[in-house]
């Protein structure tokens, strides 16, 4: 489907790896000019290699988005880089997979600098930069709605996320498979996927088409909400009844 999104300028947070990589690349094969930002300079360089190797130009720039002038830096590379931006996603996260009671105060900071504060000053950045029609996406979780227990740092930072006719919308992933959750997925697959009514963990390529699409044009009335991509993981308690009823 042409999503008419060629020539938009999309800057994506953490977008090196994991839903940011699987986006970003979607974005390129639009059409689109696509800038990501990240703190690990190996995986940009691999990032930036596969963009070459595909015929894409993909802008790559080291920065945490918990330091705000490195965060500036980025939106201001890449509206200098390309001429404009159009779509902003806050996509750079991090998890403290502990109880409340053991995370330390500096734990509790560095948390929050990322997955609220990053949010909020990248969609301030954005949304200063951006003409109208512009985009602004924000990464969720589905810990926000039920959290996991002996994990409620990382609930509140993701709960915490959530004029001049730019868009604004958040989504709320199920448990995907991506460098970050695949040490907590290893010797619990079988019990995470039998939450999952479609029986199967997400990846970023299940949840890349959807992004893509809901920033262009088709989803212009989509604004202020959350949209949900789990795999139907709130819909029905115990949904491995159903597969285990079949077999």
């Amino acid at each position: 489907m042409d999503l008419k999104l060629q020539g938009r300028v999309v800057a994506i947070t953490g977008g090196a790896s994991g839903i940011g990589r699987s986006c970003a690349l979607r974005y390129l094969e639009e059409g689109c000019r696509v800038a990501v930002c990240g703190r690990n300079r190996a995986k940009l360089e691999v990032f930036r290699r596969q963009c070459r190797e595909a015929g894409h130009e993909g802008l790559c720039v080291e920065a945490d988005v918990a330091d705000m002038e490195a965060l500036e830096r980025f939106a201001d590379t890449a509206v200098s880089h390309f001429g404009r931006l159009d779509v902003w996603y806050n996509n750079a996260g991090m998890g403290i997979y502990k109880p409340l009671m053991d995370v330390s105060l500096e734990e509790w900071d560095g948390l929050m600098g990322i997955n609220l504060r990053g949010v909020f000053a990248g969609s301030r950045l954005a949304a200063e930069r951006m003409q109208q029609g512009g985009v602004i996406v924000n990464a969720s979780s589905f810990a926000a709605r039920m959290p996991v227990a002996g994990n409620g740092a990382y609930a509140v930072s993701k709960w915490g996320v959530g004029a001049r006719g730019i868009r604004v919308f958040a989504y709320m992933p199920g448990m995907i498979e991506t460098e970050l959750t695949r040490g907590r997925i290893e010797g619990h697959r079988e019990t995470m996927t039998s939450s999952i009514p479609l029986n199967r963990l997400g990846t970023p390529e299940d949840l890349a088409p959807v992004l893509v699409m809901l920033t262009s044009d088709l989803a212009g009335y989509v604004t202020g909400c959350t949209v949900e991509i789990s795999g139907g993981k709130f819909c029905v308690q115990n949904p491995h009844f159903a597969w285990a009823a079949e077999n």
